[in-house]
């Protein structure tokens, strides 16, 4: 299953779940993020599991069988195998997954510049605090870095507020997550250093909730797909 989940487009805004667990098996997700590389299919081992992925696209959880993982995204095609030439193939180097565990899987970078990859960040569902939410963050914008990431109060005035994340460069993630008070929450993310803005949530804010663990990715805008920020609940 497919989910739109830029934060940009409300009536889009879907979270995708972790949901329970098989502990003999490990859960992986799959994000576009990608700005040039158009819809994808995505293969894991010789099966496909996911089909024309487009932009800023996540997909539900899946099991897999822990090991080795090669995983090959692919422009959409009407194979049912994996093509011979993949834009993104880990056969060379295959993700290691562990049972009882569970990884977010980000397909970053640009044709234009050849640095397509899976930037693989395993996930930690360790419970939150009383009272607080749990926010990871990745840098998966190209044209942004590094830059600063703010989580506040929808009406905050930025000029006073403090970074959550600070100098933060392409293709960083953010470990440990990071415990913050349950609330209403507007992102912005500027140019390390400075308040000037190259993403924003918007004003409406948005509701997280006391033991919810939260993956939030920056990716280059786009008109009309996103403003530049995808949220997802890890549990």
């Amino acid at each position: 299953m497919l989910k739109k989940i830029s934060l940009g487009l409300l009536a889009g805004l879907a979270l995708a779940s972790c949901g329970s667990l098989n502990l003999n098996q490990a859960n992986i997700r799959i994000i576009h993020a990608s700005p040039d590389v158009g819809a994808v299919d995505v293969y894991v081992g010789s099966k496909k599991l996911l089909t024309n992925v487009t932009y800023t696209q996540a997909s539900a959880f899946s099991q897999v069988d822990p090991g080795n993982l090669i995983v090959k995204i692919c422009p959409t095609s009407a194979a049912t195998t994996p093509p011979a030439n993949c834009p993104i193939d880990t056969t060379n180097s295959p993700i290691v997954v562990t049972s009882g565990n569970s990884y977010t899987i980000v397909a970053v970078g640009t044709v234009a510049n050849g640095t397509l990859q899976a930037l693989v960040a395993p996930d930690d569902l360790t419970v939150p605090q009383s009272g607080q939410f749990r926010l990871r963050v990745i840098h998966a914008a190209p044209a942004a870095t590094p830059v600063d990431v703010y989580a506040t109060t929808p009406t905050t005035d930025l000029s006073t507020a403090v970074a959550a994340v600070s100098s933060f460069t392409y293709k960083s993630i953010t470990v440990p997550y990071i415990g913050i008070p349950t609330g209403s929450y507007r992102f912005r993310i500027t140019n390390a250093g400075t308040k000037n803005v190259l993403i924003d949530s918007g004003t409406t804010g948005f509701p997280l909730s006391n033991g919810k663990i939260y993956t939030a990715i920056a990716v280059n805008p786009m008109a009309n797909v996103t403003n530049g920020l995808i949220l997802l609940i890890d549990n």
